[in-house]
């Protein structure tokens, strides 16, 4: 079988688009902290962190809304919009 037979099938592009879509999504999210002045250093960090509390919400609640709610409150909390008043909201600048 040849390589290039195998890296332009129908289903070797449908597969990259559906693994890629994430990681083009936090890019997306990135250049808009950036425009706003927000430094994105832990954004993959945050997408990981909110794609493990939803599954595990969900085990917890046995239900698919409690696994929602439960990642919207993991972003919530991994993004700073649950700190003093002076953060700034959802990951705005931090008094260190």
């Amino acid at each position: 079988m040849n390589i290039w037979s195998v890296i332009l099938s129908p289903d070797f592009l449908f597969t990259s688009i559906r693994v890629m879509t994430p990681i083009l999504f936090a890019a997306m999210a990135c250049m808009v902290f950036v425009k706003g002045g927000i430094d994105p250093i832990g954004t993959e960090g945050i997408m990981l962190s909110c794609a493990l509390a939803g599954p595990v919400g969900g085990y917890f609640t046995h239900s698919a809304l409690g696994g929602v709610i439960f990642a919207m409150a993991c972003l919530l909390y991994t993004s700073g919009a649950a700190d003093e008043e002076d953060s700034g909201g959802f990951g705005g600048p931090r008094n260190l």
